[in-house]
């Protein structure tokens, strides 16, 4: 026997020498001479993370090629063991290539995961992915107009309200109403239900008093808006006021 001063302990000079235990390539390892022992440290490290502009769910030349991306931002990242994986779960992403096709991929905020799955040297790396359908054509609101106002300040049916009138099929628009008589009492542009809005006064030109409320009875309304041709399409009805 003979006293290993490395190790230290008496030791029978055939018995083999301690050795580093096995590290991750995070990790390192030093002797310890007081507690004669390896201590071994590092701690794994947290996800890269990276991010890309938000996709339009109605385009369907888009095509993302993930792998690539990393192997850009992060290189020696991507393994042949890695896998790959997406939350909320879609089936936007290929986990045989990588890639990624946002084409009916719902709206929301996605994060593609990589994890080399490399036992000595874990990694992993998340992609943030928006999805949006911006590029996509939505259909117009519903025009729902209300055929009577009672405008006597109890705040219900105060004013002519039409609504989604604002909505960008029809923001471009006209409204007139008339008397049963024929006379204009008020016309406006871009009636919006709020500062262009019709509240049982006169703002016509002709005949009646401007500013002057206008009697009970019947009106006859005609709205014309421009629609996503070009040209005007026109509604028209009665309107009924009391107070």
């Amino acid at each position: 026997y003979s006293f290993d001063t490395a190790t230290c302990a008496w030791v029978n000079n055939n018995t083999p020498q301690p050795v580093i235990p096995t590290l991750l390539c995070y990790q390192t390892a030093s002797w310890n001479a007081t507690t004669c022992q390896y201590d071994v440290t590092g701690v794994q490290p947290l996800p890269q993370t990276t991010s890309i502009v938000s996709q339009c769910n109605g385009d369907d030349s888009i095509s993302l090629d993930i792998q690539n991306l990393l192997n850009t931002q992060f290189p020696g990242v991507i393994i042949a063991t890695g896998t790959w994986s997406i939350s909320p779960s879609t089936t936007g992403l290929n986990t045989n290539t990588g890639t990624f096709t946002p084409l009916n991929v719902p709206v929301g905020s996605y994060l593609v995961s990589y994890q080399n799955n490399d036992p000595n040297c874990p990694k992993t790396v998340n992609v943030t992915i928006p999805i949006d359908d911006s590029c996509i054509v939505q259909p117009c609101a519903t025009l729902d107009i209300h055929n009577a106002i009672t405008p006597n300040g109890d705040g219900m049916n105060e004013f002519f309200e039409i609504d989604n009138i604002t909505d960008a099929c029809y923001s471009d628009n006209t409204v007139e109403i008339y008397n049963r008589w024929g006379i204009m009492v008020f016309n406006t542009t871009n009636y919006d239900n709020s500062t262009k809005v019709f509240r049982g006064i006169s703002e016509g030109r002709f005949t009646i008093k401007q500013s002057a409320e206008l009697p009970n009875g019947t009106y006859f309304y005609i709205l014309k808006y421009k629609t996503s041709i070009g040209n005007y399409t026109t509604k028209n009805g009665y309107l009924y006021l009391s107070r």
